[in-house]
């Protein structure tokens, strides 16, 4: 869970989308967000989070969500 001020990154194994902008609804709050492209350095951070997260699952789970397409649909969501 991201505080204020934090980054939100939102990653999808399925590839990239064409929405730039989107409402988004967590814990009540909704906010207007626009999907930016994070810069390649914070990518290894993020798979080590899937990594971890899901370690009791087969490799077969995670592998798709820190391939190169999921990679490739990571952005940030930046409220508007």
């Amino acid at each position: 869970m991201c505080g204020p001020g934090e980054d939100a990154p939102a990653s999808g194994s399925g590839g990239r989308c064409s929405v730039t902008r989107a409402a988004i609804r967590a814990a009540g709050v909704e906010r207007d967000v626009t999907f930016e492209e994070p810069d390649d350095s914070v990518h290894p951070a993020i798979h080590d989070a899937y990594r971890s997260k899901y370690t009791r699952y087969p490799d077969s789970y995670v592998r798709p969500m820190v391939e190169p397409d999921a990679t490739a649909a990571t952005f940030r969501l930046v409220p508007r």
